[in-house]
């Protein structure tokens, strides 16, 4: 994370209910303290095996086990507060961006209404499960948190995120179970827009996704289709590689779960972990771009930071 993005990220935390000192006379934790808090908690996220562990993130921080434990809950919480204001869908300089990458990309002017792609990644369980220890497991033969993500292909944004379904769950059923778009697609979506999905989503309306290996054998055009969509799709791997590499320890979470309500603080931690790279996605678009032609400068300027309920992250 750059230090740019970082101070922000501090200072908005900053204001949250979880950084509010209870028995100080300003009520407001100083910004050095709250730093020191958020380094020690991203060290933890950011790390993953036997360096992901409590107490050799403690060694590493000169802290107690017990500090870790506790700055990693309460930045998680801030963050969770932070996620109605950073988890924004995209704004209109943002979809004719993406529409263009796409045109320019496969050089089909109508494939850019398809400005969004969507996949699902597992995030690894370290331990099997105490609990629904049978649902977490997966196909590829490890237990698991399925995660649905959304994003935008020139900028690999995250506009969406499902979090929570045991890893058994399809990625199509993981999308649809906490999906904004899916519900009222109109919404976010204009005449004849859609979203570039994998063949395990199916289509619809508003997905399009490649033909099947069989039709694509007999058809050099739809061998020739499946090529250009795939320059499209593979975005949305960047997209997981990139959260994955900068937050390690959604390559192997290293917590127990032994009740439902340790999935559902799981499922809080990967929330907290996608909120902040999308924060630092923007921060590094800022930079790149002129203030001027950037459509996320709009939104950094007219976001006021207030404290918001977490949303509820699903988890049967």
């Amino acid at each position: 994370m750059s230090p740019e993005a970082f101070n922000n990220l501090a200072i908005r935390l900053q204001q949250t209910e979880a950084f509010q000192w209870n028995y100080s006379s300003s009520n407001v934790m100083s910004l050095n303290r709250e730093q020191e808090i958020l380094s020690v908690a991203l060290y933890r996220l950011g790390r993953s095996g036997n360096g992901g562990g409590k107490r050799d993130a403690a060694l590493q921080c000169g802290c107690s086990v017990g500090s870790i434990v506790g700055y990693t809950n309460r930045t998680v919480a801030g963050l969770l507060e932070l996620n109605n204001d950073v988890m924004q869908f995209a704004l209109e300089g943002e979809r004719q961006h993406a529409a263009a990458w796409v045109h320019n990309t496969t050089g089909v002017e109508e494939w850019g209404k398809g400005w969004l792609v969507v996949d699902g990644t597992h995030v690894p369980l370290a331990w099997k499960p105490g609990v629904l220890s049978r649902e977490h497991f997966c196909y590829k033969g490890f237990h698991s948190i399925n995660v649905a993500l959304v994003i935008l292909p020139h900028s690999l944004r995250i506009v969406e995120s499902v979090v929570g379904q045991p890893g058994s769950v399809q990625d199509l059923k993981v999308w649809a179970s906490g999906s904004k778009i899916l519900k009222k697609p109109r919404l976010y979506l204009d005449e004849g827009e859609f979203i570039w999905v994998d063949g395990r989503y199916g289509h619809s309306a508003i997905t399009v996704g490649p033909f099947s290996h069989i039709a694509t054998d007999k058809s050099r055009d739809l061998r020739h289709f499946n090529y250009m969509l795939s320059q499209v799709r593979v975005r949305v791997e960047h997209a997981i590689a990139y959260l994955k590499n900068r937050f390690q320890c959604l390559t192997g979470y290293c917590g127990n779960i032994y009740r439902v309500k340790d999935c559902i603080t799981t499922a809080e931690m990967i929330q907290a972990c996608i909120v902040t790279h999308t924060l630092q996605v923007d921060m590094t678009v800022l930079l790149i771009l002129p203030t001027c032609c950037c459509p996320l400068s709009l939104r950094m300027r007219n976001v006021t930071v207030c404290s918001v309920k977490a949303s509820k992250f699903c988890c049967t």
